[in-house]
């Protein structure tokens, strides 16, 4: 090995003293040869006829724009990625999808301008506009039967056939997916089409026309015509005044089959017709995207088919498909810290699949990471984990399915799914959307393991501010895990759907030790279907059930006949033999009052929340004062009990020149009162043998002191506070 040292290190000085930076920028020339910020490149095109070796780095000038595709067939190595990035100072440089549409004229009540390339979005001012459709937005026309390859609708026969004359049309086949295709013939009230959609529509759901100049009647509608290369926009003002982008580059970074150990930062992907970064292949591996910006792309902010890729800090915004997509045979992404809003806000926009408009997708890979990332607003799931061994932890997860129903703010799908953990998430505000449906029956969970999961966990996650139910145990899935989660306020705590009609029946789920909160007298801890003449669906156990408002309502069977079967936890625990050990509310409230408080801790920080002087109770009706500390990414119920807490009584003997230790002896958390003067005091806490275990800083007033992960036993505490001699202190 020491012969071979000096010639390792040989080789990788060549490979850095190779290494070029390149510079592009939009005052540059394509004749320059790019190596500084003084001659830097002028274009993307120019970029793409380059050879970049590993080490390599491409700097794009901070505040410019540049239009275009950058294709990268070759890559780096372990040791020597191939950078981009961007140089100087102010906004990310912007690779944009979009070129400019100018050179309006006024056609009687809108404008046209030629255009002559495809268009898939239209941006003013940075904006999206609206595809014109028939009806117009959130108006619907109703099927009366379908197939895969037409539909037929009395009502079209009294409508125009101009409408249909080669325009698109989508249709809400499924409560889940809204799909597209191109109109081939319009027969009578038959439509025909195309290509064959995945599903059949169920009878009275909805469906919509589009992309036909007929239907451009709204302002801020737009329509593109291919034979024509008419760009039409509907405007209440010139949009020569205006700044107005069609997209039309595939992507903004297309990574080649042979391309591995790149990394994307500091860049902004604006309007592709498919994916900000595109990484086509199964062979692509150690791509890192970190502190990009993603906006405005028509299938995905990022598409991932390789392995072993990393997407970090990035912010991801109006993504019309999915935000981010991982698929193929890849797998073994991390995807953390990202921020993604209003993604898949077109039900006619993205490819048009099952799981269109979901915020970040694993389609059935396996082992990625998915961590600390933050979605508000997505038109179905927010974070959607199908395949093996993934880890979903510490995410947030607010207003998902704002287009959709029968998906979940975090769902999972398949019996190609096992072995993967839901943990430690927030899920908020995620109801779903009925539109387009006939008498819609279905509830939207926050939660969800659909058909035929299995092996796979959710525990210590809390669900809150929403109506609807909190964890939903689809037919078919078997041996997973509910433990430890809070559902505070929904109509239905968890669902199961323990039908026997399913090939595959459900067994060996495991529910406890979770907190079901109702904040409605109507709503029910448990909905469990029967499953073959009894309810042998799993374990459920050592749960909380809490309704204030109506302790009757705890357990809700339906039954084939009209009348269903409703229990209290006492009459559930005798007519099933389950629930054994479970607790129900100990206090009662009328409709117009509510005594609950959930704290949450959503960071990675302990908090310590001062309660004051108020006396709360816990669920197991123990006395709760002066503060609680929550972990990170937990939460806590508690009752305030309107009274205050008695006089903290202590011992003479623990008060040394003003510090007060107590109580003495405790459990996990003990408190420490500094009466003098002294901000960030220091302390140490010591064992018998005189080592350190913990120590800190301390503040004046009362400060909590938790040692929990320390075992039983006599330790010492010890400030620099003049005078102040080691406290012996027990923890129990």
């Amino acid at each position: 090995m020491k012969r071979f040292f000096p010639f390792i290190v040989a080789i990788l000085f060549v490979n850095n003293i190779q290494a070029t930076n390149y510079y592009l920028s939009t005052n540059g020339n394509d004749s320059n040869d790019g190596t500084s910020q003084v001659t830097p490149w002028k274009t993307i095109d120019k970029l793409n006829s380059a050879t970049l070796l590993p080490g390599d780095s491409v700097y794009f000038r901070a505040g410019d724009v540049f239009r275009g595709k950058i294709t990268l067939n070759q890559g780096g190595n372990s040791s020597s990625y191939i950078t981009l990035t961007s140089y100087g100072t102010g906004e990310k440089p912007i690779i944009s999808g979009a070129e400019l549409v100018t050179s309006w004229n006024l056609n009687g009540d809108y404008y046209q301008a030629i255009f002559t390339q495809p268009v898939t979005s239209f941006f003013v001012d940075n904006q999206e506009m609206i595809l014109a459709r028939y009806p117009n937005d959130h108006q619907y026309l109703t099927l009366d039967s379908g197939q895969k390859n037409y539909l037929k609708d009395a009502s079209i026969t009294s409508l125009s056939s101009a409408l249909f004359d080669n325009a698109k049309i989508c249709i809400h086949t499924a409560q889940w997916c809204w799909e597209k295709t191109q109109i081939s013939s319009v027969a009578s009230d038959q439509i025909n089409f195309n290509t064959n959609v995945q599903l059949v529509a169920l009878n009275q759901y909805g469906y919509f026309v589009y992309g036909n100049l007929a239907h451009l009647d709204v302002v801020n509608e737009w329509q593109y015509d291919s034979a024509t290369q008419l760009m039409s926009y509907k405007s209440s003002v010139d949009p020569n005044t205006l700044n107005c982008e069609a997209s039309v580059h595939t992507n903004g970074i297309e990574i080649g089959s042979t391309a591995s150990y790149i990394s994307i930062s500091q860049l902004d992907f604006e309007k592709q017709t498919n994916a900000g970064i595109a990484i086509l292949s199964e062979n692509n591996t150690h791509i890192i995207t970190d502190n990009c910006t993603f906006k405005g792309q028509y299938n995905y902010g990022i598409s991932d088919k390789g392995s072993y890729n990393e997407m970090s800090n990035n912010y991801l915004e109006g993504v019309d498909g999915m935000g981010i997509y991982c698929w193929g045979k890849g797998g073994n992404a991390t995807i953390h810290h990202n921020t993604l809003k209003n993604i898949g806000q077109f039900r006619n926009y993205g490819d048009g699949s099952q799981i269109n408009m979901t915020a970040i997708k694993c389609a059935f890979v396996n082992n990625c990471y998915i961590h600390h990332n933050s979605v508000d607003g997505a038109g179905y799931c927010g974070i959607s984990a199908d395949g093996g061994y993934h880890l979903v932890e510490k995410n947030i997860v607010t207003n998902a399915m704002q287009l959709n129903n029968d998906g979940g703010a975090l769902h999972c799908f398949g019996g190609g799914t096992h072995h993967t953990i839901f943990q430690n998430n927030f899920v908020t505000a995620s109801d779903g959307n009925t539109e387009g449906t006939f008498k819609p029956s279905f509830v939207t969970p926050a939660m969800y393991f659909d058909n035929d999961v299995n092996n796979c966990t959710m525990q210590n996650n809390t669900i809150y501010n929403r109506t609807q139910k909190g964890i939903y145990l689809n037919a078919g899935s078997n041996n997973n895990t509910v433990k430890g989660n809070t559902i505070y306020g929904c109509n239905y705590g968890i669902d199961y759907n323990g039908s026997i009609l399913f090939p595959t029946q459900m067994t060996g789920m495991n529910v406890t030790e979770n907190i079901f909160f109702a904040k409605l007298p109507t709503a029910y801890m448990v909905r469990m279907v029967d499953n073959t003449g009894g309810y042998k669906q799993g374990t459920i156990d050592y749960n909380y059930y809490f309704n204030p408002y109506n302790t009757a309502n705890c357990v809700y069977v339906p039954t084939s006949s009209s009348t269903s079967s409703t229990y209290s936890l006492t009459d559930w625990q005798t007519t099933s033999a389950l629930d054994m050990h479970s607790k129900e509310s100990f206090v009662n409230w009328s409709t117009s009052t509510s005594y609950e408080t959930l704290f949450t801790n959503p960071t990675d920080d302990v908090v310590v929340v001062s309660l004051g002087t108020t006396k709360y109770l816990d669920l197991d009706n123990n006395e709760v004062c002066t503060s609680i500390t929550l972990q990170p990414y937990t939460s806590k119920i508690l009752i305030n009990s309107n009274t205050s807490c008695p006089a903290l009584s202590v011992d003479s003997s623990t008060l040394q020149e003003g510090i007060v230790v107590f109580p003495n002896p405790f459990e996990n958390e003990f408190f420490v009162q500094l009466n003098v003067v002294k901000e960030n005091a220091n302390f140490e806490i010591y064992n018998q043998m005189g080592q350190v275990v913990s120590k800190g800083k301390m503040h004046t007033g009362l400060n909590t002191m938790n040692i929990g992960s320390l075992a039983s036993g006599m330790y010492f505490f010890k400030t620099d506070i003049s005078e102040c001699k080691a406290e012996k202190i027990i923890k129990k």
